[in-house]
């Protein structure tokens, strides 16, 4: 990858942060749960197309009731995949507080 596409990636990548960001400080207050669940999928599984990262989910969760998934998560992309996949909550071990 040459610098001045790492550089343009790098750059819309902070953009559509920033973007997320604002987006939970001024809107997310207004909007209903479901609401907010959808626009965080939607955030996530755009970051990964703008990094040209593609998603391929096989089966679906069921549509109500609880439901754990667990996942050994290897990558930073992980924790997105999970989001664009579906709104899901993260619970971490102990360890990651002092990180």
């Amino acid at each position: 990858m040459n610098s001045l596409r790492a550089l343009r990636l790098l750059l819309r990548g902070g953009a559509h942060m920033a973007r997320g960001w604002w987006t939970i400080r001024t809107r997310f207050p207004a909007l209903t749960q479901r609401e907010r669940e959808a626009r965080v999928q939607a955030w996530a599984a755009a970051f990964l197309r703008l990094w040209g990262i593609g998603l391929e989910v096989h089966g679906t969760p069921p549509a109500h009731g609880p439901l754990l998934l667990v996942a050994n998560h290897i990558s930073w992309l992980d924790i997105l995949v999970l989001h664009a996949a579906g709104f899901c909550r993260f619970v971490s071990k102990a360890q990651v507080r002092h990180w």
